[in-house]
């Protein structure tokens, strides 16, 4: 069997790229894909949704820009949170 040239497909990225096609641009679906990745990696889906909803404008649109200060701002509670790890990165 041979492999098909490229980076591997990431199925949830796929489906973002599906639902957005026609709204964002392929750069401002990878800025939410990374914050979604830290927000859900570092605090769990639960904070993952309430980020999402805290950026979500009254005519339903998602603020990316507000949603990457939101993945931003769990990056600095968990360096804050955890002093003994900065020496690891």
């Amino acid at each position: 069997m041979v492999r098909r040239p490229g980076r591997p497909k990431i199925a949830h990225l796929e489906r973002l790229r599906e639902l957005f096609q026609h709204d964002w641009s392929a750069r401002t679906i990878a800025r939410f894909w990374r914050a979604s990745r830290v927000i859900n990696g570092l605090d769990g889906n639960d904070a993952l949704l309430a980020a999402v909803q805290r950026c979500t404008r009254p005519n339903g649109t998602i603020n990316v820009a507000a949603f990457e200060r939101e993945a931003d701002r769990a990056i600095m509670q968990w360096v804050h949170d955890h002093p003994d790890h900065e020496d690891e990165a």
